[in-house]
């Protein structure tokens, strides 16, 4: 019940955000044979970049071109954007818009424990925002016969896109967790979004602040993570149990705090 009425609520967005990924990725490969015919006037801009990142990712993209242009848009672009942009806005209601509609009495009478509400409404959400991330990524190599093969000379590793896509989709439930968080601490989704938008804003800009950088937390989800995996120079079980288990720890220890709060909290 629980389960099916989150679903109805987030459906739409779900869609919508399945849709927007898929807009941004498509345009994008459109344009790749303009781009690959002028791939080598790329060297000139990538010499004005301001940041070494930027300009290791322009000189992946001219070394191995659309591969590496995939990468940046579906991944480094699309779903930094798109994913992290749906999860907070799922996540800023999750709690906080069920106290300001008054439905939140009425999910806390029924008779089953306030674990298993929250746990009904986090699988769900974490559903929204996971399935477009894969099915999105799936649809890319369909997305190459829409264009002169001859522009591209090595196409997409399906097998790099899934791997590609569980990266990111830890990096997007991240932020859905943290925003649960807020949602269920504070009791105005207007006061969440502002909470985990303001902590958006500050590591996006610590990212693009070069002796920054190392401390933004998008340094877990940029080019410089997905090129090697789309690439097939890091394994799977070597990037999960060096880097993804701490993110999976990092989300589990936020919904952990989350829930301990949803237990206790009044309306």
């Amino acid at each position: 019940m629980i389960a099916r009425k989150t679903w109805r609520e987030v459906r739409g967005m779900t869609i919508a955000y399945f849709f927007i990924l898929e807009a941004l990725i498509a345009s994008a490969i459109l344009y790749w044979p303009e781009i690959a015919v002028n791939l080598p006037k790329l060297g000139l801009i990538k010499n004005m970049l301001p940041g070494d990142f930027m300009k290791r990712m322009f000189q992946g993209i001219m070394d191995s071109g659309f591969p590496a242009y995939v990468t940046v848009q579906q991944f480094f672009k699309g779903i930094n954007i798109a994913g992290i942009a749906c999860a907070v806005l799922i996540g800023t209601g999750s709690i906080a818009g069920e106290r300001e509609n008054g439905t939140l009495d009425m999910l806390l009478s029924r008779p089953i424990s306030r674990s298993r509400i929250l746990f009904q409404k986090y699988w769900v959400l974490a559903l929204a925002v996971v399935v477009p991330i894969f099915a999105s990524s799936m649809t890319i190599p369909w997305m190459e016969t829409w264009i002169d093969p001859k522009t591209i000379e090595e196409r997409v590793s399906f097998s790099g896109l899934m791997h590609a896509s569980w990266r990111a989709s830890l990096f997007s439930l991240f932020f859905l967790t943290l925003t649960l968080v807020f949602s269920v601490y504070l009791r105005e989704q207007v006061k969440v979004a502002f909470a985990i938008g303001g902590i958006i804003v500050l590591q996006v800009g610590m990212f693009f602040v070069q002796v920054l950088r190392k401390s933004s937390i998008f340094r877990l989800s940029d080019y410089d993570v997905y090129w090697p995996i789309m690439a097939g120079n890091r394994s799977f079980a070597r990037m999960f149990w060096t880097e993804d288990v701490w993110i999976i720890a990092a989300i589990a220890l936020l919904y952990a705090i989350g829930l301990r709060r949803f237990k206790s909290m009044d309306l």
